[in-house]
């Protein structure tokens, strides 16, 4: 089923007492993941893992070689798109 809004806002808080705890790496780290988040997403699997899987390499060596592409290719569209809907955004305001 689905969850009232009251779990979301535990869930919440506890995430905000765990990040308040852990080292500024490791938030630095999260946040630029997060924020690639959806960059990632949309070409991880058409752009990326359909080619890394024909090698058959197994696991470990796969998920390292798909991060490592993907993360600087999603890094790079999200600045690409960001230069591009800053004019927009500072037209509208």
């Amino acid at each position: 089923g689905s969850r009232g809004l009251g779990d979301v806002y535990k869930r919440q808080l506890l995430l905000n007492r765990v990040f308040r705890r852990t080292p500024k790496a490791f938030n630095g780290a999260c946040r630029f993941v997060g924020a690639l988040s959806l960059e990632a997403y949309l070409i991880h699997d058409h752009f990326v893992m359909t080619y890394i899987e024909r090698l058959h390499l197994g696991y470990w060596p796969t998920f390292l070689i798909t991060i490592a592409i993907t993360l600087p290719v999603a890094w790079a569209l999200h600045t690409i798109l960001a230069r591009m809907t800053k004019p927009i955004e500072k037209r509208i305001q």
